[in-house]
């Protein structure tokens, strides 16, 4: 009835701020846990979705014109552009340095301007934070993936073919001629009835119709005795495979298609959380290729037999093409959840089972070493060059 003194007062208050401490701290302790635990689940769903799908087009590199190692297909310099409402957009050669982080791809835009047709191309430490850039190029299968004769010219826009069955409108097309250096993307003309009997003179029209080709042009290549069309996709159908890959700035993973065909150059964001990209290629260094892997090999000069690798070099050289049987891609994941305390280790060294001279070794900033890290690696053997033609 006399209430509580204040000595009582006093000691309910500071028990029960020792309960509220305690619950805080369990509290505090959960929440960073949690959120530990979501961006390090966070990291290893990006990192998965981004080893699938370079995994993906990896496997696809090659279809459709692998087979045509020594038919004028593997080292051409790609010509293509696209056509909007009246208005033609050069797309390949790059008339100027691709966006970020693309932009010192191949040096930057003169060296852009020459990129050729190959399965696959890395190009050592030139996209952000000295990441690789990864090209990938492929056809379209339902075609066979085999690239077909050309016999010459039916008339303005006409190309004349053994026959067109498989071809349909909006198929995009890549016409290229043995021991020219220029090849020509170009396109079936939507007028284009697929036959249902036989027919070999195959219109040509549409967003990819393209009559010349650097210091040619699609009439001479027609013409050219051994000029073969090949298939890459259809652009209505969303499969053209002429693609690349690179990490920005920002730690993320970029794709960009070389055709542009969502009508737009800007690279567009795949994963989050992508530190480091890396990649080796597994070549055959037998005197005569048996199509088995024997090493694996930077992506530069002076490799396994004092093999040239470095992409100017292997996309200009077919014989150095089908040397490559597999691709080694590595990738260093960084969690986007910034912990009070250093949880990652000072470096961290990808392809760590290989000798030193194809190991990379990533030096952490102490900054950078407040976020937690893993390595996502894939080997992907290049399915498509199985059957390639055998070297005379």
């Amino acid at each position: 009835m006399r209430g509580i003194s204040l000595l009582e007062l006093l000691v309910a208050m500071a028990l029960g701020l020792i309960v509220v401490l305690a619950v805080m701290s369990v509290l505090v302790l959960g929440e960073a846990n949690r959120r530990t635990t979501t961006g390090t689940n966070d990291m290893n769903q990006s990192g998965s979705f981004a080893a699938t799908v370079i995994d993906r087009a990896l496997r696809s590199a090659g279809a459709g014109f692998s087979q045509g190692y020594d038919w004028g297909v593997l080292g051409c310099k790609i010509n293509a552009s696209r056509t909007v409402g009246g208005s033609t957009t050069s797309v390949l050669p790059a008339s100027a340095a691709f966006g970020a982080p693309f932009a010192n791809l191949l040096g930057g835009a003169s060296g852009a301007a020459n990129l050729r047709v190959a399965p696959v191309l890395i190009d050592q430490g030139r996209s952000g934070g000295g990441s690789d850039i990864l090209i990938t190029m492929g056809g379209s299968a339902p075609l066979g993936d085999i690239p077909r004769l050309v016999r010459g010219t039916a008339g303005t826009q006409k190309l004349l073919l053994e026959n067109t069955i498989g071809m349909q409108p909006a198929d995009v097309l890549l016409l290229s001629a043995k021991n020219v250096t220029d090849c020509l993307v170009t396109q079936v003309d939507s007028s284009f009835a697929p036959p249902t009997g036989g027919t070999d003179t195959l219109p040509l029209g549409g967003t990819y119709y393209r009559g010349s080709a650097g210091s040619t042009t699609l009439d001479a290549l027609a013409k050219s005795p051994d000029a073969y069309l090949t298939a890459l996709g259809n652009a209505d159908g969303d499969n053209l495979q002429l693609q690349m890959f690179g990490v920005g700035t920002d730690r993320i993973l970029y794709r960009e298609d070389l055709l542009n065909s969502a009508g737009s150059a800007v690279p567009e964001p795949m994963a989050e959380g992508v530190y480091a990209l890396r990649a080796l290629y597994g070549v055959d260094t037998t005197t005569v290729p048996d199509g088995v892997m024997d090493a694996w090999v930077l992506p530069a000069a002076g490799g396994a037999g004092a093999t040239d690798y470095s992409i100017g070099a292997v996309m200009t050289t077919p014989d150095t093409m089908r040397r490559i049987v597999a691709v080694r891609a590595s990738m260093l994941l960084r969690s986007t959840v910034y912990e009070k305390d250093l949880v990652a280790d000072a470096s961290y060294t990808l392809f760590a089972d290989l000798p030193a001279a194809q190991r990379y070794t990533i030096s952490l900033s102490n900054d950078d070493r407040h976020y937690r890290y893993r390595i996502v690696e894939t080997i992907v053997p290049l399915r498509n060059l199985l059957m390639k033609q055998p070297a005379s």
